[in-house]
């Protein structure tokens, strides 16, 4: 079972918190967001998680707030901030 990305810090992109991964399908693994968030992990036919269950997992990770320093361009708080209309 994949386990949660560590360290990761919003920065407007997408970013993936769970890892894709050969046996089951993946669904909550990004966000572009800061926030606390849960994957649920679904097993494929023929798979069966190492623990010997088959019930659907969930792993939870978190996107650290962006730490702002200083002044943003325009173009900078357009990509953190996307409701920001300049005034």
């Amino acid at each position: 079972m994949p386990k949660a990305k560590i360290g990761l810090v919003c920065n407007g992109s997408m970013q993936t918190g769970v890892p894709d991964g050969e046996g089951y399908t993946i669904s909550g693994n990004t966000s572009r967001s800061s926030g606390g968030f849960v994957a649920v992990l679904t097993l494929e036919d023929g798979y069966v998680w190492s623990d010997g269950t088959y019930e659907d997992k969930e792993v939870a990770y978190f996107i650290s707030p962006l730490a702002i320093g200083g002044f943003l361009t325009d173009e900078q708080k357009r990509k953190f901030f996307p409701f920001w209309s300049g005034r």
